[in-house]
């Protein structure tokens, strides 16, 4: 058993994240208070380690798109719209920044991921729907 720094209350071992003081329930709160109260942060962060793009690169590409899905012109849900890339040229998790095409809704950019990029494939899918419509 432990007490948790935050809260006082006591809690089993298995409530807390290694080494920390504060239980797993308030590290999780301070999180995301933080994450709210500095929303740009983390984004930017993700942005630069994975798409070599600054925050405001992705919301001139957000506003050259009418803040909307490049695909489908939905707007972003809960989740902000993700950054696509040309996996081509930069197979790996992150990329050189030259090959990032556009941003997509979730069901969009997972699409593309399934239909491998292949525009061959998604020519297919397209004749599949057109002929069972």
């Amino acid at each position: 058993m432990k007490t948790c720094t935050k809260c006082s209350t006591i809690k089993p071992l298995e409530e807390f994240y290694d080494m920390r003081a504060d239980c797993k329930e308030c590290t999780k709160a301070r999180s995301r208070k933080w994450n709210s109260d500095n929303p740009d942060t983390k984004k930017n962060t993700a942005l630069v380690g994975r798409f070599n793009m600054t925050l405001a690169e992705y919301r001139a590409m957000l506003n050259d798109q009418g803040g909307v899905c490049a695909i489908c012109k939905s707007p972003p849900g809960r989740k902000a719209l993700a950054v696509d890339h040309d996996w081509s040229c930069c197979p790996g998790k992150t990329s050189c920044g030259d090959c990032v095409r556009g941003l997509l809704c979730e069901n969009c950019n997972t699409a593309l991921g399934k239909f491998k990029d292949d525009i061959g494939i998604l020519y297919d899918a397209a004749l599949y729907l057109s002929n069972h419509s």
